[in-house]
């Protein structure tokens, strides 16, 4: 027996008492991935969001095990909530013949009721072969392993659950065990109290879905054990039978608030962080298995507004996803600005898979709230009713604040001294009226964004750009210096100049290349910008005076970034083929000292260092001398770009050819910011 208290303690020591039940809940878009789905599409969905971040438990451990879940999931409420909450002892609506002291009063063996509680496989775990290891992790998984008086554990034994109109032995509380009077079995079943039949059936179809690909082999691996009568080896799903009994059990004893708090503890109560989707949304019971057991209503979810924040000028369209396990024959928006009135009406038609959208718009409005209700039916005339959403109306002249920044802030350099900023302006909600974007030599702080009330105007920090420009060139900037840029959108003017300031402000920043001294630059090249794939010989270059060609090409995937002065957009490509190359020739190296090559360089493998990609010089265009640079690092992580800079002093003449060449047939390379200056002192 273990004492509760160095429990406690230990629990404070590892941190396992995420939040108290009382505040817990679906985490947010936990099921997003479910959304959309039915049939076996959403049970695969469900499968793969209930083994994500499952732990398995202990089943027996000095640490947290599942003795020590239990006195989290599954002890009664207060003031018993020293007692444990047991399925087959416990009577509701009435007093049960005996309690079970959490701890005191667990065992592995009893000689009657009332005894002792153990931990009760509701699944039986004989079914595959009483395997507890990593491979098997359904063995202490808390979804299906309840607390149970042991006395009626032994006597409930491996047998499958069912019904029995003539049991051979009834606990204390009115559990069965004896032979299955549900048509399609007659062998010796248990059939635990009506008050509990839901949560066992729960439990039951969480483990169809959780294990949904092992459960068909559990059968095959040991076809001794009753497993053979309920699972389909073929379907690896329940066997009619006993999947019309559990969906009857399910829609009869609906979810109960001790399954929702118990669901909850298992997820932010112990390591195993996981959940019983049936217990979070019973309606994908039916959306999975459907059956005449069913006969559900339409499901309305996922409601959205084409204008979250419409003015007086604006038109408001409506879509929902609407579910069922037959046909959705109709959708209609009913709307009005009054909550009580909603008069107006707008058919719903399907726009894509089960989503219904407003064939037309609700009017632009004068009024401040316009309310509506969603109201769909089925083929079986049955209907449902979304609850009562609405959305407030902004004064045309006055707008509020941006709901969004513009997307895609980047910026590329054009040449040594001028950049060039782009973006892509937000399509949806509250739309801004102009971007400041604002010029520092340092990022930006806190005490430096604009202010609400005070407009800006252009100066030598501050640039005003009307929407739809999408882009900004900056020019003549002071060499050998750092400028970051960063972008407010704003709605409304003059003292009711409003800017979107909260969350990640869209940065981006540059180092002004020097062109003085004996460091000068020589040239500099971005590689431009490219829709899609293009020769070299078709791409446009910035440094127009010089000769570009080879067997390379130009595109637009993996931009550069992570090293200074990346400019994103067009790179030049090398294809793991030997002999691919890119050639810049016409460049003038008489007056360097030490003809140096910076670039951005990026590898599409860990184990790539570099050694099949050649870096060369001529004079002459036929004769290339190896210009040699340190190795790029490998392992782990390594796959990005690098700055690169040559070691070796690149031939001076005055027609100087660089040749970049790709020598190997395991690794692709693409080089982008091909920069040249003297590296003598």
């Amino acid at each position: 027996m273990r004492t509760f208290i160095p429990f406690r303690l230990m629990l404070l020591g590892i941190g396992l008492l995420f939040c108290s039940i009382g505040f817990a809940q679906i985490p947010t878009n936990f099921y997003s991935n479910s959304t959309g789905k039915s049939g076996a599409a959403l049970r695969s969905a469900l499968r793969d969001i209930a083994k994500t971040g499952h732990v398995k438990l202990p089943y027996t451990s000095s640490a947290f095990d599942v003795w020590n879940a239990y006195a989290f999931t599954d002890v009664r409420p207060a003031p018993l909530d020293s007692f444990i909450w047991d399925m087959y002892s416990d009577k509701p609506g009435s007093t049960p013949n005996y309690y079970f002291k959490i701890y005191t009063n667990q065992c592995g063996t009893a000689a009657a009721e009332g005894n002792c509680y153990s931990r009760e496989h509701c699944m039986p775990n004989s079914w595959w072969g009483g395997l507890d290891n990593a491979a098997n992790p359904q063995y202490s998984d808390l979804h299906h392993l309840f607390p149970a008086d042991q006395f009626v554990n032994n006597k409930k034994s491996n047998f499958p659950l069912g019904q029995s109109l003539n049991p051979t032995w009834v606990s204390s509380n009115g559990s069965k065990v004896g032979p299955c009077s549900v048509s399609g079995y007659t062998g010796t079943v248990f059939e635990p109290i009506n008050e509990y039949k839901g949560d066992f059936a729960r439990a039951y179809l969480y483990l169809a879905t959780r294990y949904m690909d092992e459960i068909g082999n559990w059968v095959k691996n040991y076809p001794t054990t009753e497993s053979k009568n309920l699972i389909d080896t073929l379907t690896y799903d329940f066997k009619p039978w006993f999947l019309n009994m559990l969906l009857t059990w399910h829609k009869n004893d609906p979810v109960s608030t001790k399954e929702i708090n118990r669901n909850n503890a298992i997820y932010y109560q112990t390591p195993q962080r996981n959940r019983n989707p049936f217990i979070d949304h019973p309606e994908y019971v039916c959306m999975i298995w459907g059956g005449s057991v069913c006969n559900l209503p339409p499901i309305i979810s996922n409601t959205v507004l084409s204008n979250i924040a419409p003015t007086q000028l604006d038109t408001v369209s409506i879509s929902s996803i609407v579910m069922d396990d037959g046909t959705v024959t109709a959708v209609v928006l009913q709307w009005g600005t009054d909550s009580l009135s909603l008069n107006n009406h707008l058919v719903m038609a399907l726009v894509g898979t089960n989503t219904f959208k407003t064939v037309n718009p609700i009017p632009a409005q004068v009024s401040q709230t316009v309310y509506y209700k969603i109201v769909a039916t089925d083929n079986s005339s049955a209907s449902t009713t979304s609850v009562l959403g609405k959305y407030n109306i902004t004064n045309t002249l006055v707008k509020a604040e941006p709901s969004a920044y513009p997307s895609g802030f980047s910026g590329r350099a054009l040449n040594l001294n001028n950049f060039h900023l782009e973006w892509t302006d937000p399509t949806s909600g509250v739309l801004p009226d102009g971007y400041l974007i604002k010029i520092s030599q340092h990022l930006l702080p806190s005490s430096a964004l604009p202010i609400d009330g005070i407009p800006s105007t252009n100066d030598s920090m501050s640039v005003l750009v009307l929407p739809g420009l999408q882009s900004k060139s900056f020019l003549n900037l002071t060499n050998n210096k750092a400028y970051y840029y960063s972008i407010f959108p704003f709605t409304n003017s003059g003292t009711q100049i409003n800017y979107k300031t909260d969350g990640i402000v869209p940065t981006t920043s540059m180092m002004n290349l020097c062109n003085c001294g004996s460091n000068r630059t020589v040239f500099y090249e971005s590689m431009g910008k490219v829709s899609s794939t293009t020769a070299i010989t078709n791409q446009k270059f910035n440094s127009s005076q010089l000769t570009f060609s080879g067997s390379a090409d130009v595109r637009n995937t993996n931009a550069s970034t992570a090293y200074m002065n990346a400019s994103g957009n067009a790179n030049v490509f090398f294809t793991n083929a030997p002999g691919k190359n890119f050639i810049i020739s016409g460049i003038n190296t008489t007056a360097m000292r030490i003809p140096t090559l910076q670039f951005g360089l990026y590898k599409s493998t860990q184990n790539a260092n570099g050694s099949d990609f050649l870096i060369e010089s001529s004079c002459d265009g036929t004769n290339y001398t190896q210009v040699s640079y340190t190795p790029l690092p490998t392992g782990t992580g390594s796959v990005k770009w690098y700055s690169v800079t040559t070691t070796s002093a690149l031939s001076k003449c005055p027609c100087l050819f660089i040749r970049f060449t790709q020598t190997g047939s395991t690794n692709s390379y693409r080089i982008d910011d091909v920069l040249l200056f003297d590296g003598g002192n």
